[in-house]
């Protein structure tokens, strides 16, 4: 039998599609790798320019940190500890840390900067408001 209705012709319908079904599979395939390449792509930038970001908010609260221990060099009362790092903060804390960034995503360096500027003059003004805390001026 080799009429319209033939196993033949069924078998070459059936393969046809199985043929197209894969074709388009692989092309969806093809797509999503496109996509993921520009993913990993993307995680490889955000993780280039977070290390980058780590090291300018080190180096900024570094220098700050430093211009506090300087400021408050002539109290000799007061115990100076050297900056805290992450993993030495509480468990709690440093947990919390983590959910703000994780929750707003990371604040702006400037943010970041201004609220280190605001506590630097905070503790400006502490110096200068209360008479035990002032500097001696020589």
């Amino acid at each position: 039998m080799t009429g319209p209705g033939s196993a033949a012709q069924r078998y070459k319908e059936i393969t046809g599609r199985v043929a197209e079904l894969v074709e388009r599979e692989r092309q969806r395939d093809r797509e999503r790798a496109t996509e993921l390449e520009r993913a990993v792509a993307r995680s490889r930038q955000e993780l280039l320019h977070a290390g980058e970001r780590e090291r300018l908010v080190r180096v900024i609260a570094g220098a700050q940190w430093e211009s506090a221990v300087a400021a408050l060099w002539e109290q000799r009362w007061m115990k100076i500890k050297p900056l805290p790092r992450i993993e030495d903060l509480a468990p709690q804390r440093a947990a919390e840390v983590a959910a703000l960034d994780e929750a707003a995503g990371p604040p702006s360096l400037n943010v970041l900067d201004r609220r280190i500027e605001r506590a630097r003059q905070a503790l400006d003004d502490a110096l200068h408001a209360r008479p035990f805390l002032r500097i001696r001026r020589r």
